[in-house]
């Protein structure tokens, strides 16, 4: 780290900030500004404090030694060897922490000079009072790379355009700067707490901010989320993608998916409806609202992992709405949109395709009950991490229908599923196995009543039509029942292992499937669930490549129980 002498004006090199005790400048970059090469370069020195940025690296040392008595001073511009790629991603993997540990930050606002508060009182610095719309126009505000710059350090100071002093970012100044940043004023005054706010809050604090460079914008928040990375200038957007990619390996806060889209910033009309699970833009978190945790949100105790299927989240609960759409909730309660002083708990809508879940209606957030509960197993699922094409995309919705295998379940009791294999491809908004026309193997298990029903189906694929069979070709779907000792725990283990693997046989699947077995094939079949007082009916039908099973349960009958 190079620090400047406040006294001689020179470069001067440390390997820790904690070493020195110095001063560090926040401003917005002009023309003219000091290079690293330029400063450093003592017979250029004459031609260099006749540029226009030098003049505040003067002022910067001036206050610091003067006003604090420090020794050094540290300015970005002239501080950092931007022509090493090495030097200049240690500086901005630093630069968060460079900042907090500085004992004084001096914001400069180039663009703001006050006036006095009664026209003849001249008196200077904190008498001089400003407004949220004077502050709103300031640059400084608007800048990436000053967001971290006021949140960092513990001691902030404000100076206008002739370096008169404003005041400090917990006075009076903590009100404006609350209301124009959109940040919390525990977390301005407080550096602290930063990382204990939730991620969407974070990002929405940098929803409005702008950056010369599109990389930038997420290179400007490493700090911000304690993330180190590697820097890649020229990758553009997919810079930000790499930065939330980032913070799920760290984090299991799902509020990073709390985002909303912005009516055409996509590309395409079709973004509209469905998108990946990562924002495009820190701007697409400027409407969330303030979060607060939900007591109950350590549901989410399973591992988040990036995988080239996607973003992996594992023991996920997930809720029904209605359109063949599920809802991934977040953890986090806030306002209701129609009714602030209502609190809501929110979540996002997903739809399962052959490639995985995308969210659907990416411009709104799912709104959830308090009292909610789900009949859907905890399971594993993958969600894009990017959109798709919009011909991609209908693509997959629309192959996700061919061969799909349907379970209804209705009658006068409830069934709940314990097991689903394979979780990745079973429907729980449609209550559908998705094959996308491959062969393949499905197995559930229910509880009705006291007792459990295994359902083995599994598709083969003709040249010229699909067919669902189990045990025989004529066969479309077979079950066991529980007997009165139970499961063959061994037995069901190889089973449900089968099929995870797909590499079942139909005679192994036979042979495994526990206690008694019946088919069902075109047609019905009622039978009887063990001793209790519940019995089961099937009916399987084919509505066009969609092959359909319709289980009921009902009260056992005392007379023609099978047919």
């Amino acid at each position: 780290m190079w620090l400047i002498n406040t006294k001689t004006l020179e470069l001067e090199f440390v390997t820790s900030p904690t070493e020195r005790a110095y001063a560090v400048l926040s401003h917005t970059w002009e023309d003219e500004e000091v290079s690293f090469q330029q400063f450093s370069d003592s017979t250029k020195r004459p031609s260099v404090e006749k540029l226009l940025g030098f003049a505040k690296i003067a002022k910067t040392c001036q206050l610091a030694k003067d006003k604090y008595m420090l020794k050094y001073a540290w300015v970005d511009t002239c501080c950092i060897d931007k022509t090493s790629s090495a030097e200049l991603s240690e500086a901005i993997n630093c630069m968060f922490r460079w900042y907090q540990k500085a004992a004084v930050c001096f914001v400069w606002l180039s663009d703001m000079t006050l006036e006095p508060i009664d026209f003849w009182d001249t008196s200077p610095g904190p008498y001089k009072r400003i407004t949220p719309d004077v502050l709103r126009r300031c640059k400084w505000t608007t800048r990436g790379w000053t967001l971290q710059e006021l949140l960092a350090p513990n001691v902030v100071e404000f100076y206008d355009k002739n370096w008169d002093f404003i005041g400090t970012k917990d006075s009076w100044l903590l009100e404006p700067i609350s209301e124009v940043t959109g940040i919390e004023p525990e977390f301005l005054t407080r550096n602290y707490l930063i990382w204990s706010a939730p991620v969407g809050t974070r990002m929405r604090w940098a929803a409005e901010r702008k950056t010369t460079r599109p990389e930038d914008i997420a290179y400007c928040l490493l700090g911000i989320f304690d993330i180190n990375m590697p820097l890649l200038y020229g990758e553009g957007d997919k810079a930000f993608l790499r930065l939330q990619e980032e913070i799920c390996k760290q984090t299991h806060d799902y509020s990073l998916f709390a985002w909303t889209a912005r009516p055409g910033f996509a590309s395409s009309s079709l973004f509209d409806w469905y998108r990946g699970i990562f924002a495009l833009h820190p701007c697409e978190f400027a409407e969330l609202q303030p979060l607060q945790r939900e007591s109950f949100s350590g549901i989410f105790r399973g591992e988040v992992a990036i995988t080239n299927k996607g973003l992996r989240l594992d023991d996920v609960q997930l809720y029904r709405a209605p359109n063949d759409t599920l809802i991934l909730p977040l953890g986090y309660t806030g306002p209701h949109p129609q009714d602030k002083y209502r609190k809501v708990s929110y979540g996002i809508y997903i739809r399962l395709t052959l490639d995985g879940y995308i969210r659907k209606n990416p411009g709104t957030l799912a709104i959830l009950s308090g009292d909610r509960t789900s009949d859907i197993p905890t399971h594993r699922i993958y969600i894009r991490k990017q959109s798709v094409t919009p011909w991609v995309c209908n693509q997959l919705i629309r192959d996700k229908y061919v061969g799909v295998l349907l379970f209804r379940f209705e009658g006068q009791f409830p069934s709940r599923m314990v097991k689903v294999i394979p979780q990745e491809s079973f429907d729980y908004s449609l209550n559908a196995f998705i094959t996308g026309g491959k062969k393949f193997f499905g197995y559930l298990r229910l509880s009705v009543g006291s007792v459990e029903v295994v359902i083995v189906c599994w598709l083969r694929m003709y040249p010229s039509k699909y067919s669902i069979t189990t045990m025989s070709p004529d066969v479309k779907y077979g079950f066991a029942i529980e007997g009165k000792d139970g499961w063959d725990r061994l037995k069901t283990l190889r089973l449900e292992t089968e099929i995870t693997n797909h590499a079942g046989q139909d005679g192994t699947v036979l042979s495994l499937l526990p206690n008694a077995k019946l088919s069902c094939s075109n047609g019905n079949i009622v039978t009887s669930l063990g001793p209790s007082n519940i019995s089961m009916a099937m009916h399987t039908f084919t509505r066009g490549q969609n092959n359909h099973l319709m289980v009921t349960f009902m009260k056992k009958k005392k007379k023609g129980l099978f047919r």
